[in-house]
């Protein structure tokens, strides 16, 4: 193996790209069977270039072809060769040192020339170069500069000569396998191998000759190439080193490192293969002898990005791509560099394809289209990353990656919500979630579509006119397409946010597309809108605008007719108004059956609209022309009605009770009847309010009663037994208002007023001190209130049950209870310390001590909770705070201090601390009848702690001196607690001296002081204090 003249690392395991890990990429066109890309795209282009190259000094492009006069058409790089041999043997004619035959020279040179007119000159050409070749080194019997320079334009030849043969036998082998594939032939033809061993020849006996030449970088460069094109891939690569080691500044040295990070790239040792095309990349001035040194960039960029995709690389994979892509880029009249793939050619054009697809597929394994804002926003922006995010949704989609293509196009979309190729993101995005058949999905990406892009958005007031224009019609379908959505869901649904969606919908529609031809329709689905959410007024303006605004259509007439029936529906609407409408519809539709019918409609729009005089009297004519009938029963009705409607309730239940009994022999409809049984009582019902309203309260009261005795079915009914129950509870019928509250509640469980009922048969239990069954009340309306958090009812109602449980001293109910009230309660409610507080006490009632310290602590925590503080808060927490106090000073008192004195001291020290904890955060709380009693519960604590060391228990087997001195010890150690007590009560005593505060603590404290320290307060200065206060 060989070595490039540049660092290079080991071969390479193949990179995770070509493992199948589930991603949905290993199917792609690139993935299959490791199918990296390939030299022989380079192998095809260059050899007649290379070799053009090669032969012209100056290393400049000549045309491939070219007209000679008397010849006719000749390869150019032949040409070139054939006349530097003429030149070069005017060169040796003018050697001393040789002597050519210039006859020979310029022999050789005609007839090659010559037979490239003559098709069947080919053999004699070769033989003429065999026979100048055989001249050179025969007649040269000694080393030079210019037999080298012979030797190697005789290399040259030979190696287009066998190109030129090649090719031949390329066509002629395309011919034969087409005949084959047409069947025309029984065996496909081997394909041809090009031989370049005159051409190696010539080139190694050169090296060999002379292997320090300046120009021997030419013929390791056609060396290289011959050995590659006859697949004799190490030897060329070996030579290829050479060069660049030789050579380093050789104009082929580009070329030669191109050349071997290919060999690399295919041997798919991938980091060596970045090194070599690494060094094929900064000279890029110095362009290769072939003049393709531009191609050679671009194609060691483009296969160093598979290589570093290959290994995982994905970043600089990333990098390289697009440092390929960049230099693609044309400038369009927008002033940006755009990727215009129409304007290369279909190779090139499908390499780029191939790039781009690379550089999604590194962008997709390092997390898609997030990575790619971030890499952008680090690296910079590109003006074709619309065309990349596109790319790669696309290429979700085709995967049916449906999750990635959305985060691809909503990615792009808020990165750059201003760019003008945004709605077409969208658009994708719609397609995909139609695809999917996520309607929800769907409906909520046409939103936002008009929301983000239609008029009067942001996107709209920063682009261009052109992309307005642009999007228009998909604008104008869209926003049809949602309100058509908008209103058929609004149809099944029947709820009135999805009618408010789709009237909103057309009136968008209407106001942006309003010449549209899908306006009539649009506008004949607002008004059914408005009509279904009862907006009448707005409904008519629209029937009518459909109706008549338009040219003919399929809603034409439906909407005239709708137009009717709404105008019913206007409380301003005049008969005379309603009339005209019915004319207009009758001269636009007159073969319409509906006409009669609508006519007869005007007679009873008085009585909706309160004329009700006019109204009785068309019913009275009604009742004179029609004494049977249908007429007659709308006539009576409408008379009882409008009784009604003026407030005459005792002519209105005097009209409708003829109606129920029947009069006149007419036939009601047990629906009618009904309407006519509710009718008649609401009208006993409003007899009855106008007489609590005059203060007839027994009358009021019978009245109501009187509806539920006889028409219990109806809806009034309820209502009506309710407040008659209520009116004699008012009365102090107490009794009978129990019974009849207690029927309601049975009778109509259903009705709204249940808890109402309940409540006022609770109050009255209470009342008549029947705790239990009040409690049974206030536990339904707890209860029917339980899944509303917070609610104020259900406090209210635990309240309750908790203030009469605790009168019942029924104590396991009054915790229980207690506890969910303050669960209910929310944060910042005072109450809820006061419940837990309660619920304390009322385990104290149980005995259970243990429960009393959790609750007690858990008011302090929830104290801790609240953002703000009330006087009863502080009140309830300092409460609540003492009382764990006097639970640890319980237990502090009940500790004796024994031998061995370390254990017992050591437990009774901890309590003494947890108590000083809960008296000082008492006091904390500056309630002040616990300030005083905390402060004189520290004294106590301390005096007792002094105490306690002085009587403890002294060890065994002490002498009498040892005691002494033990006693004396403890002495010292209980004297700071002394001082510590005699501090805690002078604190009291000075709140009655400076504050002018007294109570039964600051007296405790005044007579433990006397008891202490007599001398310094006297008793009967204490007792003078003690008199004074208590006369305050």
């Amino acid at each position: 193996m060989w070595v490039i003249a540049c660092p290079l690392l080991s071969k390479p395991r193949l990179s995770r790209a070509y493992k199948d890990k589930g991603s949905g990429l290993k199917n792609s066109p690139s993935m299959q069977a490791l199918e990296l890309p390939k030299t022989l795209f380079w192998k095809r282009q260059s050899l007649e270039a290379r070799s053009l190259s090669l032969n012209s000094p100056s290393n400049h492009r000549i045309p491939s072809r070219f007209k000679l006069s008397g010849l006719g058409l000749i390869s150019a790089p032949l040409l070139v060769t054939l006349l530097g041999l003429s030149q070069f043997s005017l060169a040796l004619a003018r050697d001393p040192g040789y002597r050519v035959e210039k006859g020979k020279i310029q022999s050789v040179v005609k007839e090659v020339m010559e037979s490239q007119k003559d098709p069947q000159g080919k053999s004699s050409k070769l033989q003429a170069l065999e026979a100048y070749e055989s001249y050179i080194l025969k007649h040269f019997e000694y080393k030079s500069d210019l037999k080298a320079e012979a030797m190697h334009r005789l290399g040259d030849l030979y190696m287009q000569l066998e190109m030129n043969t090649h090719q031949k036998k390329l066509k002629e082998y395309y011919n034969r396998l087409g005949l084959y594939l047409k069947g025309r032939i029984q065996d496909r033809p081997p394909p041809p191998r090009i031989n370049h061993t005159k051409s190696i020849v010539i080139y190694e006996e050169i090296l060999k000759q002379y292997p320090s030449r300046v120009a021997n970088d030419a013929v390791l460069y056609q060396l290289a190439h011959a050995y590659s094109d006859e697949g004799r891939t190490d030897e060329a690569g070996e030579v290829f080193n050479r060069l660049v080691t030789r050579f380093p500044k050789s104009p082929f040295r580009q070329e030669a490192y191109f050349r071997m990070g290919e060999f690399f790239f295919e041997t798919q040792e991938f980091k060596k293969a970045i090194e070599a095309y690494r060094e094929a990349l900064p000279h890029q001035s110095a362009l290769s002898a072939s003049g393709r040194g531009e191609d050679f960039i671009e194609m060691a960029l483009y296969k160093m990005g598979w290589a570093y995709y290959a290994l995982s690389d994905y970043r600089r994979s990333i990098d390289t791509f697009l440092s390929l892509l960049d230099r693609k880029t044309t400038l369009t009249e927008a002033g940006q560099q755009q990727l215009l793939l129409y304007n290369f050619s279909e190779t090139e054009g499908e390499l780029l394809k191939e790039v781009i697809h690379t550089l999604l597929l590194a962008f997709d394994e390092l997390g898609g289209a997030t990575q790619m804002v971030t890499y952008f926003g680090e690296k910079g922006h590109r003006d074709y990353e619309d065309y990349l995010f596109r790319s790669l949704a696309d290429l979700y989609i085709s995967q049916e990656r449906y999750s990635d293509a959305v985060t691809t196009l909503e990615t792009f979309m808020k990165a750059y919500p201003s760019h003008e190729e945004a709605p077409s993101f969208m658009t994708t995005l719609i397609e995909v979630q139609t695809k999917r058949k996520k309607i929800g999905l769907t409906v909520r990406a046409k939103e936002d579509f008009i929301k983000s892009f239609g008029p009067g958005s942001s996107w709209s007031r920063q682009v261009s006119d052109a992309a307005r224009l642009k999007i228009e019609p998909l604008l104008k379908e869209t926003t049809y397409e949602l309100a058509l959505h908008h209103h058929a869901q609004a149809q099944k649904s029947q709820k009135q946010e999805d009618y408010e969606k789709a009237i909103a919908g057309s009136q968008r529609f209407l106001k942006n597309f309003p010449r549209a031809i899908e306006a009539a329709k649009v506008n004949f689905l607002l008004a059914e809108g408005l009509y279904e959410l009862k907006r009448y007024e707005e409904a008519v303006r629209e029937y009518e605008k459909t109706a008549y605004a338009y040219p003919l259509h399929a809603h034409t007439q439906d909407a005239a007719y709708n137009l009717l029936l709404t105008q019913e529906n206007l409380p301003q609407l005049k008969a005379t108004d309603m009339g005209t409408a019915i004319l207009k519809f009758s001269e636009r539709f007159p073969q319409d059956p509906r006409v009669p019918n609508l006519l007869l409609k005007a007679t009873q729009l008085a009585t909706r609209q309160g004329e009700y005089g006019v109204a009785r009297e068309y019913a009275q004519k009604i009742l004179a022309t029609q004494p049977q009938g249908t007429a007659r029963y709308v006539a009576q009705k409408l008379i009882a009605t409008s009784y009604f409607e003026q407030e005459d309730y005792a002519q209105a239940a005097q009209g409708l009770k003829e109606l129920l009994s029947n009069a006149g022999g007419l036939q009601i409809p047990k629906k009618d009847q009904e309407e006519l049984r509710t009718l008649l009582a609401s009208s006993l019902y409003k007899q009855a309010e106008a007489q609590k309203q005059k203060g007839q309260l027994q009358e009021a009261a019978k009245g109501f009663l009187s509806i539920h005795a006889l028409m219990p079915d109806t809806e009034v009914a309820a209502n009506a037994l309710l407040d008659g129950a209520i009116l004699q509870a008012k009365m102090g019928q107490e009794e009978e208002a129990i019974l009849n509250l207690k029927k309601y509640l049975e009778v109509y469980p259903r009705s709204p007023h249940q808890d109402q009922a309940r409540e006022q048969l609770a109050l009255l239990y209470e009342k008549k001190a029947r705790y239990q069954e009040a409690i049974q009340q206030y536990e339904k309306l707890a209860a029917s209130t339980s899944g509303e958090k917070g609610s104020q009812g259900t406090v209210e109602w635990l309240l309750a049950i908790a203030r009469l449980s605790e009168k019942t001293r029924d104590w396991p109910r009054a915790h229980r209870t207690l506890l969910a009230a303050a669960e209910a309660l929310p944060l910042g409610d005072e109450r809820t310390l006061e419940a837990l507080y309660r619920a304390a006490k009322a385990k104290e009632q149980m005995g259970d001590t243990q429960q009393v310290q959790i609750l007690l602590g858990k008011v302090l925590e929830r104290y801790g909770q609240q953002t703000a503080s009330t006087p009863l808060m502080a009140y309830v927490a300092a409460q609540a705070s003492y009382g764990l106090g006097e639970e640890r000073l319980k237990q502090f008192k009940s500790v004796r201090l024994t031998t061995p004195l370390e254990a017992s001291l050591e437990k009774k020290r901890k309590l003494l601390n947890e108590s000083l904890d809960y008296y000082s955060r008492t006091v904390d709380f500056k309630v002040p009848e616990f300030i005083t009693a905390a402060t004189y519960k520290v004294g106590v604590l301390f005096e007792d702690f002094r105490n306690a060391l002085l009587e403890s228990e002294r060890p065994a087997g002490l002498t009498a001196q040892q005691l002494e001195q033990y006693n004396f010890l403890l002495e010292e150690q209980a004297y700071p607690f002394e001082e510590k007590a005699i501090e805690a009560y002078e604190t009291n005593v000075r709140r009655a001296q400076e504050g002018g505060l007294f109570d039964e603590w600051i007296q405790k404290s005044y007579q433990r002081l006397a008891q202490i320290l007599p001398a310094r307060y006297a008793r009967d200065e204490m007792d003078e204090i003690i008199t004074q206060k208590q006369l305050f």
